[in-house]
């Protein structure tokens, strides 16, 4: 449930920083494209780096660190003044994801019958889509409301 929450408001907001970027920092679009990449970036430095610390701590461990640090992400968007100022919010950003994708699902593995493996990683798929669905509905529903 706290990773279904944690993707709806994410799913929420997200959009809304791509319109900040366009709107006052005034980027074109493959600038943009550039910056967001950053994002992939931070996310294969974290599954090297965090795969290693996962093993050494463990997955409660790392998952604790990671969740307590992910919201500084989004919470360094009020210091971004220009396009430079974004590259290091992405990487962390996507570091931070990667880092807590990758604990949460080596978690649940290592709870899951090998039996059960194929439907968890269903379910999780279909949830995860679900959310996405549920954010985009309710985006379009506000976005509608203004109008």
């Amino acid at each position: 449930m706290v990773s279904a929450g944690w993707t709806l408001s994410l799913a929420v907001a997200d959009p809304f920083f791509s319109v900040y970027m366009v709107s006052q920092l005034k980027l074109d679009v493959g600038t943009f494209g550039l910056l967001v990449s950053f994002s992939t970036l931070g996310g294969v430095i974290a599954y090297r780096v965090l795969g290693r610390v996962n093993d050494r701590r463990g997955e409660a461990w790392t998952l604790t660190i990671v969740g307590l640090l992910m919201p500084l992400a989004r919470l360094a968007w009020l210091l971004v003044r220009s396009a430079v100022h974004i590259v290091p919010v992405y990487l962390y950003w996507g570091f931070m994801l990667a880092g807590y994708s990758l604990t949460f699902l080596n978690m649940q593995f290592l709870r899951t019958t090998t039996s059960g493996v194929g439907l968890f990683c269903q379910s999780v798929g279909l949830c995860r889509w679900v959310v996405r669905l549920d954010a985009a509905l309710l985006g379009l529903r506000g976005a509608s409301q203004d109008a």
